[in-house]
């Protein structure tokens, strides 16, 4: 049986991703194929080359002390991906798509276009950071003159991408929209924006998910929450191990 695996979008909230992650590596759940969108295609393309849950939260703890968000002094963004780039690159042994484990499906936004784009072969590390560039806040990435952002604008949760090619597939949602308060925040007021817009195209690959997750608690925590990683992390575990628990036996 073929199992595929599904990761929205959410930046710092990645780390919940992990800790469900976990919960289905306890549970010896194995993926055979990844799509993702922004930190969920950072983390299947680390999950993809063999990087285990834990290893990975261990890389997250470890760079989120080093300076990932810089200033930028171009005018498309106010912040540069270049920290982020070399984070990768440190990480990351594949340098294309091709030289991952398992089959790999990055969701982008064609900034010219204004539509979905998927990455699946080629330059692995630019089309990461492509699905990684939050409008506003991040400078568009050029890939063949052609310019990409963040994939939660067309496609936060690309289910239908891999839906054909397994028997069963897991979507993780690690950014779902709840009921705010008033914020005097212009960033926590950008990232509710964004959100509103990106559950409308959530909602079509929901039911593409034979397992779907949320993990409780998420509307605690902000993009940039990387102080946080632990309580996301413990959240996203918890969420997922009381729904496999559930599950039957042979659910498929």
């Amino acid at each position: 049986m073929s199992t595929g695996l599904v990761l929205s979008g959410g930046a710092a909230k990645g780390y919940a991703h992990l800790g469900v992650l976990q919960a289905f590596y306890e549970r010896n759940w194995h993926f055979d194929c990844i799509a993702g969108t922004s930190i969920g295609a950072i983390i299947g393309a680390l999950l993809a080359e063999g990087h285990a849950p834990a290893g990975i939260k261990s890389i997250f703890d470890r760079e989120k002390s080093i300076n990932l968000l810089r200033f930028s002094r171009q005018t498309a963004g106010l912040l540069s991906q270049s920290g982020l780039r070399r984070a990768l690159a440190r990480h990351l042994k594949a340098s294309r798509f091709e030289d991952l484990g398992l089959p790999l499906f990055v969701s982008t936004t064609d900034l010219n276009s204004g539509k979905n784009q998927v990455f699946n072969s080629g330059e692995l590390i630019p089309a990461l950071l492509a699905s990684s560039a939050i409008p506003l806040l991040f400078e568009p990435v050029n890939l063949g003159n052609r310019l990409y952002i963040d994939g939660g604008i067309t496609c936060n949760l690309p289910a239908h991408l891999i839906r054909p090619r397994c028997s069963r597939l897991v979507g993780v949602n690690v950014n779902p929209v709840h009921e705010s308060g008033v914020t005097d925040s212009w960033l926590q007021s950008l990232e509710r924006v964004l959100n509103i817009a990106i559950q409308s195209n959530i909602e079509p690959e929901i039911g593409l998910c034979d397992v779907y997750i949320v993990p409780e608690g998420m509307q605690e925590f902000h993009l940039f929450s990387l102080g946080m990683g632990d309580r996301m992390y413990e959240a996203g575990y918890q969420s997922a191990a009381r729904h496999l628990d559930q599950l039957p036996t042979k659910p498929f």
